[in-house]
């Protein structure tokens, strides 16, 4: 996974993002840590906002890296059309480094429920975009889930 190149974030997402965000990014340890990041970023964003959900590790295109580009293609789309999203793109190096050097006990589903479980439950988010491919994701399956439990409105690209 380290030859992956991860998408450059754009400059949408970056207004939220401060220095000692990419600092803590860069030394963080543990899922938590990076929850901690964007808890944070989430706090200088607006009240309602809205998240993309695909394929990234299982499923979709074919690589994570194609993935990602997509996933990151979907979510400046909807930025371009005035949405506010709350873009995951910047955490993905750091999840596949914890989990690439064992520093994280557990599997990707530790990212579900320690990043994305709080997320969702802080109440910010109020609809999650769904790319095609999301049904062959094994954590898309469980944000649509999540969304259904936690009454977050659901929209299929």
């Amino acid at each position: 996974m380290s030859d992956i190149k991860y998408p450059e974030i754009n400059e949408t997402t970056r207004q939220y993002w401060e220095t000692v965000d990419f600092q803590k990014l860069h030394k963080a340890q543990s899922i938590w840590e990076i929850y901690e990041v964007a808890k944070n970023i989430l706090s200088r964003m607006p009240e309602t906002l809205a998240q993309v959900c695909g394929p990234i590790t299982s499923g979709g295109k074919g690589s994570i890296e194609e993935n990602l580009n997509y996933l990151n293609d979907s979510i400046q789309e909807l930025q371009k059309q005035g949405i506010h999203i709350f873009d995951q793109m910047p955490f993905e190096e750091t999840f596949h480094r914890i989990v690439r050097e064992k520093t994280y006990s557990q599997t990707y589903e530790n990212i579900l429920i320690d990043f994305y479980e709080p997320i969702f439950q802080s109440g910010k988010i109020k609809t999650l975009y769904f790319i095609p491919g999301w049904e062959n994701s094994t954590g898309a399956k469980w944000e649509y889930a999540q969304a259904k439990a936690l009454g977050i409105k659901t929209v299929f690209l």
